[in-house]
């Protein structure tokens, strides 16, 4: 799934696709496709879930500046992601 920054990640649009790139990497499939921590999904306001693609969509289309900072972060948290770094999950 190819990212387009566009939208309220003009400025943050490289990195959240160079994490994703690297992410996904890791754990040999497509990160974008992976259920948003439940901590982020409360953050961000989406529902359970809501998968780093779904939420980067509706934060773009009708998403307010703070909750594109708020996946930025969420995003960059991937980097430390259990799941990315391999561990098992529950």
């Amino acid at each position: 799934m190819k990212l387009v920054v566009r939208g309220c990640y003009t400025e943050t649009g490289n990195l959240i696709a160079d994490v994703f790139a690297e992410a996904s990497e890791l754990l040999g499939s497509n990160a974008q496709s992976c259920p948003c921590l439940m901590m982020m999904q409360i953050g961000l306001g989406v529902g359970r879930g809501t998968t780093y693609s779904q939420a980067y969509a509706d934060i773009d289309s009708v998403g307010t500046p703070l909750q594109a900072r708020d996946f930025t972060k969420a995003v960059i948290f991937l980097r430390h992601d259990p799941r990315v770094q391999g561990e098992e999950v529950a």
